[in-house]
C-alpha cells in the first residue's frame, strides 16, 4: 500500500485537488452542480435524439408520379405530349410510370399495348395519335430508329 501512497503524493496538483475533494466529501453546492451537469448531458442526448428522429420520419418517400411529372416538363414535351404519356401511364397502371422514358423499346411496347387497348375508345384518331407518338419518340430518343406505326400495334 505503501507505494500508492507515494505516487499519489507524485500527481499533478489538478488531480491532488480533486482527490482531497471527494476525501473531505461534497458540499450540496458542489453535488448540485454534479447533478444538473448530468441533467443538462441527458437532455442534450435526448434532444439530439429526438430531432434526428423527426428529421428521419419526415423524409419523402420516394414519388414515381412526381419524378414521372418533373422528368416530362423538363424534357420540353408539348401538352399533348405529356398527356398522351400521362394516359399510358395511368390506364396501364404502371407504379414508376418514368420506366416510358427509359428505351425506347420499353416505350414502344407501353405504348403499343395502350394503343390496343384504346381500340373500342380512342381519345384521338390514330393518325393524331400515330403524329403526336412519332414526335414524342424523336423527342425523347433522337437517333432512333424511328416509330413502330399503328398498323404493326395490333399484331
Amino acid at each position: 500500500m505503501a507505494p500508492v501512497l507515494l505516487q499519489a503524493d507524485r500527481l499533478p496538483l489538478f488531480y491532488q485537488a480533486v482527490r482531497e475533494q471527494f476525501n473531505q466529501g461534497g458540499t450540496l453546492g458542489s453535488i448540485l452542480v454534479v447533478l444538473a451537469g448530468l441533467v443538462a448531458l441527458v437532455s442534450l442526448a435526448y434532444f439530439l435524439n429526438r430531432l434526428e428522429q423527426r428529421a428521419t420520419a419526415h423524409s419523402e418517400p420516394s414519388d414515381a408520379q412526381r419524378l414521372f411529372r418533373d422528368l416530362v416538363v423538363r424534357l420540353g414535351l408539348n401538352d399533348a405530349q405529356r398527356h398522351l404519356l400521362d394516359a399510358v401511364a395511368k390506364d396501364l397502371r404502371l407504379k414508376n410510370p418514368t420506366v416510358l422514358l427509359l428505351s425506347e423499346r420499353a416505350f414502344d411496347r407501353y405504348v403499343q399495348e395502350w394503343a390496343v387497348r384504346q381500340k373500342d375508345r380512342p381519345p384521338l384518331g390514330p393518325a393524331e395519335r400515330e403524329q403526336i407518338v412519332s414526335r414524342m419518340r424523336g423527342r425523347l430518343f433522337p437517333g432512333g430508329a424511328g416509330f413502330v406505326s399503328s398498323a404493326d400495334w395490333v399484331r
